[in-house]
């Protein structure tokens, strides 16, 4: 199932999108990776993810979320099954799966992932299975958790196959990210 982006935010997305020249191609994608994690339900951890081909073109978006609508629990402690960590979708997988769903798993190979937060393993495990060609992330606040070391060996074994491969922090100014969220929130709270 492809989840569907809130319209609002899709509109600002395109907006971005538009008008990426003038505010940087960097900035301009990780802007429409957290604009992405807007559409997320998760209330404590909200990421978004870009895939952007080699011609520049938006390939897909994702977020963090369930699969599909159900009865599933977002709280983090506790017993395992009774947590969010078995059922949601990373937003580097929803990409990924969004792609291939739009029938642009052609595009992936070589294109770019803007994500606003460092990937955990497994979603490293995709970003290397689909061949991209690199990797840009804004917050890395889970660097010393095991996934995220785990992530790195597969990225550092990934550049001996794929040499040309980047990864690179990108951080986005907190005042125009916070003017992003004040201004949708409202919007976002209204959906849900």
């Amino acid at each position: 199932m492809k989840q569907m982006c809130n319209p609002k935010i899709q509109e600002e997305i395109n907006n971005i999108y538009q008008n990426k020249e003038k505010i940087g191609l960097d900035n301009a994608y990780m802007l429409i990776a957290h604009l992405a994690s807007f559409n997320s339900n998760d209330p404590h951890s909200q990421t978004g993810s870009v895939i952007i081909s080699k011609d520049n073109e938006i390939v897909s978006i994702g977020w963090n979320e369930m699969p599909f609508p159900g009865n599933f629990p977002w709280i983090r402690e506790g017993e395992e099954e009774n947590t969010k960590y078995p059922y949601v979708v990373h937003a580097e997988r929803m990409a990924i799966h969004n792609a291939i769903l739009d029938n642009n798993t052609e595009k992936l190979t070589d294109s770019n992932m803007y994500v606003n937060l460092f990937p955990c393993n497994q979603c490293m495990q995709q970003v290397t299975m689909y061949k991209l060609k690199g990797l840009y992330y804004d917050s890395d606040k889970y660097h010393d958790a095991t996934f995220s070391k785990e992530a790195r060996i597969i990225m550092k074994e990934y550049k001996k196959y794929k040499d040309n491969f980047i990864c690179k922090q990108i951080t986005i100014d907190k005042d125009k990210l916070s003017e992003y969220q004040n201004k949708y929130s409202k919007i976002l709270q209204k959906n849900k």
